[in-house]
């Protein structure tokens, strides 16, 4: 049992400990900007003690691929936002997606939302100040 010698010790919890660094960012309970088994592939979820669900009707890259990732989301009182952008292109064009909040008990919580979008960022800006948007200052 040469190979797990002492030394060795440190090198291995260093290793275990890395591993283990959180990988939910809270939006606003009960979302959160998560990934499933690529960093990159970030995306808005609702998450609960049974684990996360994608938000149906928002795109959403969980794989490997080249899909849509949140770079950034929000949320207020009344609705939850997020900017998504295709992974590897992040000096690229973002769309914008948004949703009222609300709450179904007999859903288990999150209602399905109505998802608005994909907006540009100008109209993303433009309904922002219209009807009140959140800030998108949460970022993975």
């Amino acid at each position: 049992m040469e190979c797990f010698s002492r030394p060795m010790f440190p090198l291995l919890l260093i290793v275990l400990l890395l591993d283990c660094r959180e990988r939910r960012v809270e939006v606003s309970y009960p979302f959160y900007l998560d990934y499933i088994e690529n960093p990159q592939a970030v995306n808005l979820r609702a998450c609960s003690d049974q684990g996360c669900v994608g938000i149906e009707g928002l795109p959403g890259e969980s794989g490997y691929g080249n899909g849509p990732h949140a770079v950034a989301a929000g949320a207020n009182r009344a609705f939850i936002a997020v900017e998504q952008k295709q992974i590897g292109k992040d000096d690229g064009p973002s769309t914008y997606y948004y949703f009222a909040r609300r709450f179904d008990p007999k859903a288990g919580g999150v209602a399905h939302p109505d998802i608005v979008g994909p907006l540009s960022a100008q109209d993303f800006f433009a309904r922002k100040a219209e009807i009140g948007l959140p800030d998108l200052t949460v970022k993975p």
